[in-house]
């Protein structure tokens, strides 16, 4: 292997010629440990024969055969990589080599179940698309509540390969939000939003307890990324969510004192004419603890600002809300817990 590394390491210069990355790829799967398909390469003992380990030796035996956009497949599917069992398939005929290839099906544990007679037969038996089947078979995913693999493992998949996913791949349940009531189940989270006509997000927050409903329903994963049975309908602590109201801030100025001018009012007030001016220049500025205002006819006044908030919408959550104005959600947070006095250009406040 070290040689390996060696080799890969000084053809670093042919790293734009069209064979490298096969090359490479070739040597990688089947010296790296890390790879997540080592096991069907270099776990299982194929290698790379030495001649080939040299980039230039590669190109000189195979380049003359080459098309562009060819793979590199072995003719003995347990033999090593070297000049007399290996040929360029075009992606067509590996493709094709692929809907043809037998399929196994186990459960979420990794308990073998059936034996499918290509990713099209799989697809068949569980309602499915036999890409998807494809893609569930090279990265070890559930998909339509099972696990797939190129190869047959007797008694179960490894445990390492059964990677418990961050997310539900089941689909979702849209549940009556008062009963609960199961009202329909939805293959992907996305097709359930196109339904109801709203963001897809709002549904994943629901599921996951971040939100009370979404589009008026309440919504919950159809199956248990673990177990394969029908997902718990999510809660949070103490089953309550916070709802919060969004607030219009209203200023308003009181206690207005009117001056010519600037110069008049710095004379009057013994405030420096530099802070006036500076305060005159921004929307409710203040100098010394005063609010000051141009008004419309022209004069300078002092005023005291009053803050007051009017009430604009409600939401069932946090999470929400900040989405909905673009925000993050612990600026809000920071505004219901008295650290800052807005977020957004808004007041928030918890729903009571």
């Amino acid at each position: 292997m070290s040689d390996t590394k060696i080799s890969i390491k000084s053809c670093k210069a042919n790293a734009y010629h069209p064979l490298y990355k096969i090359w490479y790829l070739m040597l990688y799967r089947c010296t790296n440990p890390k790879y997540y398909k080592y096991h069907r390469y270099g776990g299982r003992g194929i290698t790379v024969c030495k001649r080939w380990q040299n980039f230039d030796n590669f190109v000189e035996d195979t380049y003359d055969s080459y098309d562009e956009g060819d793979t590199l497949d072995r003719i003995d599917n347990d033999g090593n990589y070297e000049p007399y069992n290996c040929r360029w398939e075009t992606r067509k005929e590996n493709s094709y080599k692929d809907q043809i290839t037998p399929t196994y099906q186990y459960d979420l544990q990794g308990k073998y179940l059936f034996t499918c007679e290509s990713r099209q037969h799989a697809a068949e038996i569980c309602d499915g698309a036999a890409s998807s089947i494809s893609r569930a078979c090279k990265l070890f995913l559930p998909y339509k509540g099972y696990r797939w693999s190129d190869e047959l493992f007797d008694e179960g998949l490894p445990e390492e390969l059964c990677i418990i996913p961050k997310i539900n791949t089941g689909g979702v349940r849209q549940l009556d939000k008062d009963t609960l009531e199961e009202i329909r189940v939805w293959d992907t989270l996305q097709e359930a939003a196109n339904h109801v006509g709203i963001d897809s997000y709002g549904i994943t927050l629901v599921c996951k307890g971040k939100a009370v409903t979404a589009g008026g329903y309440k919504w919950a994963y159809n199956l248990d990324a673990v177990t394969g049975d029908k997902a718990e309908i999510p809660t949070r602590k103490n089953n309550v969510i916070k709802a919060i109201t969004k607030y219009e801030i209203v200023i308003t100025p009181e206690n207005i004192v009117s001056y010519d001018s600037a110069e008049v009012a710095a004379k009057a007030t013994k405030i420096r004419l530099s802070k006036i001016k500076r305060a005159l220049s921004v929307k409710n500025g203040k100098a010394e603890g005063f609010g000051w205002f141009v008004s419309e006819d022209g004069l300078v006044s002092s005023c005291d600002w009053v803050v007051s908030h009017k009430p604009l919408e409600s939401f069932d959550s946090v999470v929400l809300a900040a989405k909905d104005v673009s925000l993050n959600p612990a600026s809000i947070t920071s505004v219901l817990t008295g650290k800052k006095p807005s977020a957004g250009g808004y007041y928030w406040k918890y729903t009571k």
